[in-house]
């Protein structure tokens, strides 16, 4: 899918406001805005499917779990926005499982919030490069990252994030290469 606005959407079945992949998915400049469901409000990435996105704008997705996207498969996200997304529970931005490889390049995730996890809750490895991670708020723990498997960061910023409890910047463990961690 490309050049094409997914907007203002209201899921049906639980899964996947914006879009439900249950497959493999490419999309580039694409905006996804406005959705909503229980999890994934913009995006949800069906277990063992895949899912690239380049140039790609989430903002403004609510869910209960996985604001933006909620990933049970892999993940590659290269040049996008993920912002103002909203989760009730994990993830703001972003909600991952840990069933998938996740790995994002180039991405700026900005002003996301859930009770956990307000940028990015990751339950299995990814890898952050020449990324930005900035203003998520955590209502209790990992106002920009909730990591709960392997998670290397290279060249990447994360700073300005707050959680009420704990782990204001990251919860959790992490490896990181010439990055700034506020």
């Amino acid at each position: 899918l490309s050049h094409a606005t997914i907007s203002d959407n209201i899921g049906r079945h639980g899964t996947g406001g914006g879009i439900d992949n249950r497959g493999t998915a490419t999309l580039t400049n694409v905006t996804i805005s406005g959705n909503q469901n229980a999890v994934g409000g913009g995006i949800d990435n069906e277990p063992g499917k895949s899912l690239t996105l380049t140039n790609v704008t989430i903002a403004r997705n609510y869910a209960y779990t996985g604001g933006g996207i909620y990933s049970r498969g892999n993940l590659a996200i290269n040049r996008s926005a993920i912002s103002n997304n909203i989760a009730h529970d994990y993830g703001g931005g972003i909600f991952d499982n840990g069933l998938g490889l996740d790995t994002i390049l180039n991405t700026t995730i900005f002003d996301n919030s859930a009770n956990i996890g307000g940028g990015m809750f990751f339950g299995g490895s990814s890898t952050i490069i020449n990324s930005t991670i900035s203003e998520n708020h955590a209502a209790y723990g990992g106002g920009g990252l909730r990591l709960y498997g392997p998670t290397t960061l290279y060249n990447s910023i994360v700073l300005g994030n707050t959680a009420g409890y704990s782990g204001n910047e990251i919860y959790g463990s992490y490896l990181a290469s010439t990055s700034i961690i506020g």
